[in-house]
């Protein structure tokens, strides 16, 4: 991997002690060798682990390597970026994107985290920033997805 912050996981096994041992939420890249919007994400990616991986796991799943992995998740198209905190998928983007759409699912995602920690009296982030997205709150995406991967993990 280009950055020491951008994991490559091999295994379920793997993905229990990177993603879900954590502190932190977790943006997963499924991907495959051939595809080719994949191709295109990775370089953004990469970008992103290097701006933020200090405060977000950044993690790669090849499809083709880890397939019982890519099945629990129920990813049917690739790439898809699947976004976990505290054990739960709590945001999906399915197709290609840049650096600055990955570090704008990888920031709504730490402002997720941000108001937990914060209800919990736990410090927070400060790499979380505001950039004018809304997370969706109980409707939009997040409610067409919560519970689908229940029990993914």
């Amino acid at each position: 991997m280009s950055h020491p912050n951008l994991h490559e996981l091999k295994s379920r096994a793997q993905f229990e002690e990177v993603v879900l041992g954590a502190d932190k939420p977790a943006v997963i890249d499924f991907w495959a060798e051939w595809c080719g919007p994949c191709k295109a994400t990775a370089p953004g990616f990469a970008a992103a682990a290097k701006a933020l991986g200090d405060e977000v796991i950044f993690a790669k799943v090849n499809t083709e390597e880890v397939p019982d992995l890519a099945a629990a998740f129920k990813v049917r198209s690739i790439p898809t970026l699947a976004v976990m905190w505290r054990g739960k998928v709590i945001d999906v983007h399915i197709g290609a994107t840049g650096q600055s759409g990955v570090e704008s699912i990888a920031k709504r995602a730490l402002r997720r985290a941000d108001r937990d920690r914060k209800k919990e009296g736990l410090p927070t982030s400060s790499a979380a920033g505001a950039d004018g997205e809304s997370e969706g709150g109980e409707g939009g995406l997040m409610s067409k997805i919560k519970g689908f991967f229940g029990g993914a993990a």
